[in-house]
């Protein structure tokens, strides 16, 4: 090839404006991109997907886009712009010297260190963009210009032109004419000239047998439609083409000022290159890709490495996500040359075209808008959902059975949270016609294309595909008789908001069925299958590559939240690997119990023995503590009990205090709401905080779950002050509780550096005090963390000393004895036939937030170490509250994980 060892483009020559709108990229996109120039990766940032993976086997192409990652790290916009815009920089030496190349990595060093004259401005080269292979070329057709036909002035004017009109009457006068010379058609004709345009001869020989004319005509005809048809106003390839460098007006995204601050406030950070093939990336890359820009580059493999044409669409579609899209571009005017490719996947045999889906319709609508206008055809590819299906199909245990042992109701209403192609409504089989209404929720609008297709095959009009969040969307009906959840849970990050939206959304008596994979925990209570430490540590670590996060967390949420009907936990075959297999479970529960089990419900108080029954069993030491334990039992048994204080009640039993299915706000407005009765009588002694009857803090005596949507082991209250915190906070006076000593007062964050051994949980214990808060420090480490359960060793976790959520104030009122809340409330005796008083709070209990410089009552300024849950919990006292905090600040925050220091935010 003539440019084997040359940087090739200095620029990209594929439009970004169309590749955006046919991708549709979001925050969960991983994109590969054949890198050329770097301006488009650049382009692509801007939309914010998770990453954006530059491949290119010419390390010159990956090396420019390094540079320019490196001016973007270090240089202002205005010098960035004078290299990157202009073309020239009068200062480069010592620009690059001082700045650009302590920034790149020593590959790019090696290139630019022989290269960085190109941005000299001198010589007959009076710009960067007349540098490179089809830079060369470029300087070629402006000496024509100058030189030769003599139409600098006309070509400035019609680059100019303030309307299209205007630029028609320019270019058809004497410039069309003068340019398309005789000269000019023949020099367009040789290979030598279209190698200098970056043509390979594969992609010339599809436009000698597709296009009426060949080559020649195609280039006459396509700069026919761009000069005369196409506004050259916003036309930066052209512009640089002809003239050697952009204007602030016309220029690529990455150029214009607000961009390139994006780009260095963090976008920049979200690329990485890779010198190498895309079949080699795909084959070493553990991670699925959603989105591929494959520009050109299958005309020459078709017809120059056919075999590896074939590898590269097999790893294509092995390494693609469900909802993944292809782009790619080529000089012939049909995608015939790739279809008829034959690839194996998952063992099946099939041609390219068999696999994708083409949508056809906005690639035509696309194409004739194109402001580069040198390519044959553009298409637009989605990975056929039947593909998924399939593999699914084997992968996915259980859910026959779930689908089999469900009650569908008549005339119900069933949602499918996830549902991706909607292949579990052929799961339901005739009973789905029993259904009133369907919905299948998902993010993937090209899943969901699947689910609307599927429908009006089999004549569904009663299913709706919806794209909505799982913990957000709610149907017109409000309530529903079906929630499931197949295999989607575990792609859910924030899992127990839509376990806690579901239990909303169903009416009493309403089922909702989980099928997914899991893993159990180290102890886990004894009705439950315990996994041994390579299943544990295994599959996390292997589906979280698929942003698949297996949880300890969800089966004994869902066993704790739901009256149980029926459990299985199972091991299912891996396809291509017969000999593994992986845990999953299916779960179908009801709606009769709302509230997590109390303390003391018989079945948490079963599995806490279970645990510790565990635990002494691993440790015969821990027997010599049993027999110490009894010893004090009994002593304490054998010794004369304290008479009660005349006028308090006796002691009872935590299970004839606490209502199983104990509602708290529901309380809070029977208290509120009740009619006003007679006056509850003066508390005595023994019931005030000071007083000599029992503590205030009955330990025997839990008080209400504050926020039932954090998972635990078993129900146990999170937020309770021990006794010691609590008796020295009775002693003092009143108000005289500082800060440092107030356990609801926030703290400085500390760091952690991560070592062997080390759990989210254990570090929850450790400085949170309940192991329960692990998603507090998760949520404060996102950027570093992809998964609760997966630690990188000797990494730096930031530990945000949070406080809990603060205790309401209002007392609930309890049919039953006199019930402490353990907070140094005098406990309320319903005996005496009065609506439950409001109880003041002895001054320096709790903490008010105090409002700071710039604050008011309804907004709060970010402090380090705050996140959008540990906000949410102190402000609201439910982590689930984010959501609404990150809706009403949209305008400063980008994405609810990113939390900048000092910003103001609107408290809704």
């Amino acid at each position: 090839m003539v440019h084997g060892r040359n940087l090739v483009y200095n620029t990209c020559w594929e439009d970004p404006r169309l590749d955006r709108e046919a991708m549709q990229l979001s925050n969960d996109d991983e994109v590969l991109v054949i890198t050329s120039a770097g301006c488009n990766t650049l382009d692509y940032l801007l939309d914010e997907p998770r990453h954006v993976h530059a491949v290119d086997m010419n390390p010159r192409q990956n090396a420019l886009l390094e540079l320019k990652l490196a001016g973007i790290r270090t240089l202002d916009y205005v010098t960035f712009f004078q290299m990157f815009g202009q073309g020239a920089l009068t200062n480069h030496r010592e620009v690059y010297y001082d700045a650009l190349r302590p920034a790149l990595p020593e590959s790019a060093q090696l290139f630019w260190d022989r290269r960085i004259d190109f941005f000299s401005g001198e010589g007959w080269r009076t710009s960067f963009y007349f540098h490179g292979t089809a830079g060369f070329f470029a300087r070629l057709i402006n000496t024509y210009i100058d030189r030769v036909a003599k139409v600098r002035g006309d070509v400035l004017a019609m680059l100019e032109a303030g309307s299209l009109d205007q630029q028609q009457a320019i270019y058809q006068g004497s410039l069309r004419e003068a340019i398309w010379s005789r000269s000019m058609r023949m020099a367009l004709g040789r290979d030598a000239t279209l190698s200098l345009l970056g043509v390979p001869r594969a992609q010339r020989h599809q436009l000698e047998q597709d296009y009426q004319g060949g080559i020649v005509a195609f280039i006459e005809d396509s700069l026919d439609s761009v000069f005369g048809h196409l506004p050259l106003m916003d036309n930066y390839f052209w512009r640089v083409y002809l003239t050697g460098r952009y204007t602030p007006e016309c220029c690529p995204e990455y150029l214009r000022p607000h961009n390139f601050a994006r780009l260095k406030a963090g976008l920049v950070d979200r690329v990485s290159t890779h010198t190498t093939t895309v079949l080699n990336f795909l084959e070493n890359h553990n991670r699925h890709i959603s989105r591929f820009v494959l520009l050109d580059h299958m005309d020459w493999l078709v017809s120059n490495a056919y075999d590896v044409l074939q590898a590269q669409w097999a790893a294509i579609l092995n390494n693609s996500t469900p909802d993944a899209r292809i782009l790619f571009r080529s000089g012939g005017l049909s995608s015939e040359f790739v279809d008829r490719v034959e690839t194996t996947v998952n063992g099946q045999t099939a041609r390219v075209g068999e696999r994708l889906e083409y949508n056809r319709e906005l690639a035509d609508r696309l194409h004739p808008i194109d402001r580069v206008h040198t390519y044959g055809s553009f298409h637009i590819a989605n990975v056929l959902a039947a593909e998924y299906d399939d593999f699914r199909k084997r992968l996915l245990s259980g859910r026959e059975d779930l689908f089999a042992a469900i009650d569908v109701p008549e005339g119900g209403v069933w949602v499918d949270m996830g549902g991706g192609t909607g292949s579990n409504l052929e799961l339901l089989g005739d009973r789905i016609e029993q259904l009133s209404k369907v919905y299948v929720v998902d993010l993937s609008s090209s899943l969901l294309e699947q689910v609307r297709h599927r429908a009006e095959q089999r004549g569904w009009d009663h299913v709706e595909a919806v794209q909505a969040d799982a913990t957000t969307f709610t149907p017109p009906e409000e309530q529903v008789d079906l929630v499931t959840f197949s295999y989607s849970l575990t792609m859910i990050p924030d899992w127990f908001a839509a376990l806690s939206h579901a239990r909303q959304l169903l009416r009493p008596g309403g089922q909702i069925g989980v099928v997914d994979f899991y893993v159990s925990r180290k102890y886990p209570d004894s009705e439950m299958h315990r996994h041994g430490w390579l299943i544990r540590t295994f599959w996390p670590t292997w589906f979280a590559s698929d942003n698949v996060h297996l949880s300890p967390d969800h089966l004994p949420f869902l066993r704790h939240h739901f009256a149980q009907q029926q459990l299985s936990e199972c091991m299912g075959k891996i396809p291509l690997f017969p000999l593994v297999r992986a845990p999953y479970y299916w779960f179908l529960e009801s709606v009769a119990r709302l509230t997590m089990a109390p303390m003391g419900d018989g079945l948490a108080i079963r599995a806490r023995l279970s645990m510790l029954r565990n635990v002494m069993l691993r440790n015969a030491r821990t027997w010599i503590a049993l027999a110490v334990i009894a010893g004090g039992i009994t002593a304490a048994v054998m010794l004369p009990k304290e008479k009660t204080p005349s006028g308090a009640p006796e002691r009872q039993g935590s299970d004839d205090l606490v209502r199983r299915d104990f509602d708290f706000e529901e309380a809070i407005a029977q208290a509120h709401d009740s009619e006003p009765a007679a006056a509850a009588p003066p508390a005595t002694p023994a019931q005030t905080p000071l007083g000599s009857g029992p503590s205030p803090l009955d330990v025997h005596s839990p008080p209400p779950r504050l926020d039932d949507s954090i998972p635990n082991d078993g129900g146990v209250g999170q937020h309770r002050l021990s006794p010691e915190v609590f008796q020295d906070l009775a002693q003092r006076p009143m108000g005289s509780a500082s800060a440092d000593d107030d356990p609801y007062a926030a703290k400085e964050p500390i760091q952690h550096k991560i070592i062997d051994g080390d759990t989210l949980r254990s570090l929850a214990k450790r400085y949170l005090g309940e192991e329960s808060r692990y998603l507090e420090i998760f949520e404060a480490n996102r950027e570093q963390l992809s998964s609760p359960e997966v630690l990188p060793i000797g990494a730096e976790l930031l530990i945000p000393l949070t406080p809990p959520p603060m205790p309401t104030a209002a007392a609930p009122r309890v049919e039953a004895a006199p019930v402490s809340l353990g907070l140094g409330v005098p406990p309320v005796d319903p005996s005496a036939n009065s609506a439950a008083p409001m109880v003041e709070i002895p001054p320096g209990s709790l903490r008010a937030v105090p409002a700071e410089a710039g604050e008011s009552p309804r907004t709060y300024r970010v402090k380090e170490g705050d996140t959008l849950v540990s906000i949410a919990r102190r402000l609201y006292g439910d982590g689930a509250k984010y959501r609404e905090i990150f809706e009403a600040n949209r305008e400063v925050l980008t994405s609810p994980n990113r939390l900048p220091t000092g910003v103001l935010l609107q408290i809704p």
